[in-house]
Formats: structure tokens, sequence, C-alpha cells
């Protein structure tokens, strides 16, 4: 009921002494280890709303259970553990947590609201029936700007991670933005515009900028060599055009045969690149994002000592 609610720098050239000095902070990175106890409540409290979102699917649709449903139930709920985990590496990063937050709030509010529809529809009495769609309503008033946050929370980290260099990443982001506006295309042509409210049509036309958002994050990382979040950007970028290549362009002959041995190959693709770009962006955020940061701060301390002894 609830899912359409939600759809290092290179070291080249540098002083021998600030490469040996970035490699021990690498080295003393993986050693350390946050206990749990430093660990920030918030980034408990965001693993939790991911399970209470999980589990509202999966309630939601008991009756039907089946892998499908569980895997949309467990992708709804992974932008809050990429919030969890970039609050866990960087609590007290402004630039961090506004992309934290971006990931977080609507996996909040469209699990509160599905928890408030699922209790006025099977607690309460008659004299609430009028609650429900209530709750409907505001879940499809949130529907048309939830859109907006995903695209702030890809561009908070593209931003964080650094700017685009290179023509390969101004390139990405050219891609990105052909995807982009391709699907806004696509969206208005199969709209009955007499039918549909301008600003559902505006919602879905100017979402589509999130493909550009990811394109952002694949050319910020690939300017600083972050193998991991490179590559949960661009197995994004890579599901996003499969999906719009085989149910757009070749829309009438998958779903003649829904269970063609094609649509299931595609599917399975799908599934397959959605997994692998939320896995590499966990791990790009707990592995690589320390490591830039902490990469930066011999640096910060070779100019301090420099500025000293100039005076």
């Amino acid at each position: 009921m609830f899912t359409y609610i939600i759809a290092n720098s290179g070291l080249t050239g540098a002083p021998l002494p600030q490469v040996q000095a970035t490699a021990q902070v690498r080295v003393a990175l993986v050693i350390r280890r946050q206990s749990l106890r430093d660990v920030s409540r918030w980034v408990w409290a965001l693993i939790a709303l991911a399970i209470v979102w999980f589990t509202l699917q999966l309630i939601a649709q008991a009756d039907s259970i089946s892998l499908s449903i569980l895997y949309g139930a467990f992708l709804g709920a992974t932008p809050a553990l990429f919030a969890a985990a970039l609050v866990y590496v960087a609590p007290r990063v402004r630039l961090i947590w506004i992309a934290a937050l971006a990931f977080a709030f609507p996996v909040a509010v469209q699990a509160l609201l599905g928890a408030a529809i699922l209790i006025s529809t099977q607690n309460l009495g008659h004299d609430y029936a009028y609650l429900p769609e209530r709750f409907a309503g505001l879940a499809a008033a949130f529907s048309l700007v939830a859109w907006v946050f995903p695209i702030i929370a890809v561009t908070a980290l593209a931003r964080y991670i650094g700017p685009i260099t290179g023509r390969v990443g101004w390139l990405a982001v050219a891609v990105g933005a052909t995807l982009g506006l391709a699907q806004a295309i696509v969206s208005v042509a199969s709209i009955p515009l007499d039918q549909v409210p301008l600003e559902q049509v505006l919602a879905g036309v100017l979402g589509q900028l999130v493909w550009v958002a990811w394109a952002y994050l694949l050319a910020a990382s690939l300017g600083e060599r972050l193998v991991l979040m490179t590559t949960a950007a661009a197995t994004h970028l890579l599901g996003g055009l499969v999906s719009f290549i085989a149910f757009t362009l070749l829309l009438q002959g998958l779903f003649n045969d829904p269970n063609s041995l094609p649509t299931q190959v595609i599917l399975a693709a799908l599934w397959l690149l959605g997994l692998v770009s939320w896995i590499t962006l966990i791990g790009g955020i707990l592995r690589e994002i320390p490591m830039l940061d902490e990469a930066e701060q011999p640096q910060v301390a070779t100019t301090k000592r420099s500025l000293s002894a100039g005076r």
C-alpha cells in the first residue's frame, strides 16, 4: 500500500613526508574501531527507522509476501541505512548531516503515515472510518514534494566529496542529465495532462533531476578515486538506463508476457544492480568517507607548520 509513496585524492607529485603521513593515517583508520558506547544515538535511531519501515511494508502486504515484496521493502528502507552510516562516520560535519537528514526524512514521514493508516484501518471503530482516507491524502500530498529529498541528499554527499574535475567527470554529468531529460519527456508524454493535476506533472518532471545528482556523485567520486562510491553511483545510473530502455522503449514487447525469459532476465539484472549500488554506497560511506576526511588533516597540519616557520 505504501510502496508508491517512496519511488581519494591522487598523491602523484606530493612530497614524500606528506604521502607517508597520509598512509599512516589510513592504516590507523583501518585499525581503529569505534566502540558502541561512542556511537551517536542518532545512528541507532536511524537503524530502528529502517527496521520499522521494513516491518510496516511486510505487515501491509502480509497476504501476498513474495521475494519481490521483500526486495522492495528492503530497498525502501535503505535511505535510512545510508543516513545511519553517514552519521556514524562524520557526526559533526554539516554537509554530511544535510545528506543524512535528506535521506532519512522521507522514510520517517512515510513510516509514520503508514503506521497511522494501518492502525486506523485495523484497530479503530467505525467512528474513525474517515481517518485512513485522510492519512492517505497526506501521503499523496507528501509525494508531491518527496522527490526533492533524494536530490538534496545525493548532491550534499557529492559536494562533500569534491568538485567535478576532468572531461570524464563532466561526461558523467552529461549522461545523467540526458537520462533525466529522457525520463522527463517520457513521463510527460505518458500522462493525460487533462486528467492529472499540474503539480503532479511538475513533480514527475522535476523528480528526474535525481539522475543529475547521481551523475554529480559519480563525477566527484571519480575525481577523488573512491572506488566504492564510484561503483555505487555508476550502478545506480546503469540501473536507471536499463530500466528506461527496457520498460519504456521496449514496453509493449516485455509486457505482452510478464513471465517471459527476457522480462525475468531484465528484472534480475535490475535487482542485482540495485543490490550492488546500495551495498557499495554503504561500504563507500563507511570506508572511503573517513579516509577522505582524515587524508586532509596532514595537509592542513603541514600548511600550518609552513606558515609558522615563515613568520
